[in-house]
């Protein structure tokens, strides 16, 4: 199973590092206004979201769309092996953490009814997800359930199916610049 995810991931990563940037920024730009127009958005008071990296949904949008709505902001801090959730306000208050990628310098954590905008490589028509290997998000979902979650992703990353263990947890939607796939009941 784990060669299998592992296989799947590094095909799609070399797919999504072969994209225009220009191509990237416009299906960003769509799944931006998708993901705005959900309820879960809507009714967020914080939202949680990853600062993207070369290849991924592009999630500036999304931080600027949040913050003209009036929410908070909120993006993931790695401290001592585990995920947390930590408010930002601006550009400036995030600096180079784990692996190398932008985290909020502060300390407070996500508050409110709050919406996780996650991250992931490879998704399936059922939402099942495979992400970057480490296991961040699983193990924070496992433990705060009842947050609403919804997954970037390019339309070309979600495949009819996909490999998964019991530990994998599903968002609760994948939302592209084409669709979005809602996680069955």
């Amino acid at each position: 199973m784990q060669k299998e995810k592992r296989a799947l991931r590094k095909a799609m990563l070399e797919q999504l590092r072969a994209l225009p940037q220009e191509q990237i920024q416009t299906w960003s730009e769509e799944i931006t206004h998708r993901v705005c127009q959900m309820e879960a958005f809507q009714q967020a008071e914080t939202v949680c979201v990853f600062i993207s990296m070369p290849g991924e949904v592009d999630t500036r949008p999304i931080i600027e769309a949040a913050r003209a709505a009036g929410k908070k902001m909120a993006a993931p801090k790695i401290q001592d092996g585990r995920m947390e959730f930590i408010q930002f306000a601006a550009e400036s208050d995030l600096a180079p953490g784990a692996f190398g990628i932008s985290e909020p310098t502060g300390s407070r954590l996500a508050e409110g009814k709050v919406l996780i905008i996650m991250p992931g490589v490879v998704f399936d028509q059922t939402c099942r997800r495979i992400g970057y290997g480490g296991g961040y998000y699983d193990r924070y979902l496992a433990q705060h359930p009842q947050l609403a979650t919804v997954a970037v992703a390019f339309d070309l990353q979600v495949l009819d199916r996909i490999p998964d263990e019991p530990h994998d947890l599903k968002p609760g939607a994948v939302v592209t610049e084409q669709r979005t796939v809602e996680r069955p009941l």
